[in-house]
């Protein structure tokens, strides 16, 4: 971990540049941008592992893969690490475990229906929490606190206030119409979570959630404490949130 922090550039040199052909992320002529952004993952958690005195992670889940733009890194960063990738989309979870030596798990929509062998030290989630609604969001916290080891770490990304205000910029490249995106920053800014589908997409869209809504659900948990709350700490735009399973007195 400390070479990481020390020049994160480095795993650029060691991580695997195939791109599955259905990596939605994956804009050719923004190449560098798709792999700053798994490499900017990484370095966020190898810091946040640090700031804990934390030893490297020896089972590792990237909890909705897509097609690996930061299990790659993760296979790099942590080599002896046993990863486990999971996904909704089987032909994603089947390229990014064979393609970056990791156990693959086919995912389901009900995350209280998740199974998966086994609990890890270290859960990645990079825009999972962006796309769920109410319920699902509270399902997910859940699922962290029973999939982490004691003392295991859960980080995520969710939308805070700075997707709020790109729809007052007329700025709203998510997938939903201009009055939907500026009613969901209204819900927001009244300090409610604001959700809405994607058209023709039902239990699947767009999530801005207030800070005090994520502590509360953490503190409703007495055997999780939040660790940080980083604002647009991925790619200047997603917030990241690491927890860890640890009771508190």
């Amino acid at each position: 971990m400390i070479d990481i922090l020390a020049n994160p550039q480095l795993l650029d040199s060691k991580v695997s540049r195939e791109v599955h052909s259905r990596d939605g992320m994956y804009v050719s002529d923004r190449e560098n941008h798709y792999f700053s952004c798994g490499r900017e993952a990484v370095t966020r958690i190898a810091g946040l592992l640090a700031l804990n005195n934390s030893e490297s992670p020896s089972d590792i889940l990237d909890f909705a893969c897509g097609f690996g733009r930061v299990a790659r890194y993760l296979r790099v960063a942590f080599p002896e690490a046993n990863l486990t990738t999971s996904d909704l989309m089987k032909d994603a979870v089947d390229f990014v475990s064979n393609e970056f030596s990791a156990k693959a798990h086919y995912s389901v929509a009900n995350l209280g229906d998740v199974q998966l062998p086994g609990t890890y030290d270290l859960i990645w989630s990079g825009s999972l929490l962006t796309h769920l609604n109410e319920s699902q969001s509270t399902e997910l916290f859940k699922f962290y606190s029973r999939k982490l080891k004691p003392n295991g770490f859960a980080i995520f990304t969710s939308h805070g206030r700075y997707v709020a205000k790109r729809a007052h910029q007329d700025k709203w490249p998510y997938n939903l119409n201009k009055e939907v995106f500026l009613e969901l920053a209204k819900t927001f800014e009244a300090g409610e979570f604001a959700y809405s589908d994607y058209e023709n997409m039902k239990g699947y869209g767009i999530s801005i959630i207030p800070l005090p809504w994520i502590a509360n659900t953490i503190f409703s948990d007495p055997s999780i404490r939040l660790i940080s709350y980083i604002e647009r700490g991925w790619d200047g735009h997603q917030d990241i949130i690491a927890l860890q399973k640890k009771e508190i007195i």
